[in-house]
């Protein structure tokens, strides 16, 4: 069930998915989980996953804003078209 998650999203399954998901670890490790338990953990859940999104965004674009930054300064310490000849000449990585 997890690799169909993964594969198709939670949204295509919606809370039924993971709430048996939920159900099926609690039977593996031997815990009874009423289904009231397992929907009102839901909402913790998501906050859980929002939140996770949330770190991998601003992460992102700290990184982002540090490169910007790094460029803005070389761009006023050497010139904007030094700048641009430099980046020109950089090869990435895996080749063009």
């Amino acid at each position: 069930m997890t690799n169909e998650i993964a594969a198709k999203g939670l949204s295509s399954h919606g809370s039924t998915a993971l709430l048996k998901f939920l159900q099926n670890v609690a039977a593996r490790f031997s815990v009874q989980v009423s289904e009231q338990v397992a929907a009102k953990s839901i909402p913790a859940i998501g906050a859980v996953l929002g939140a996770m999104v949330n770190t991998v965004f601003i992460d992102h674009f700290q990184q982002m804003a540090h490169g910007h930054f790094t460029v803005r300064r070389l761009e006023r310490r050497h010139g904007p078209a030094a700048v641009e000849r430099a980046y020109q000449t950089i090869e990435v990585m895996g080749g063009r």
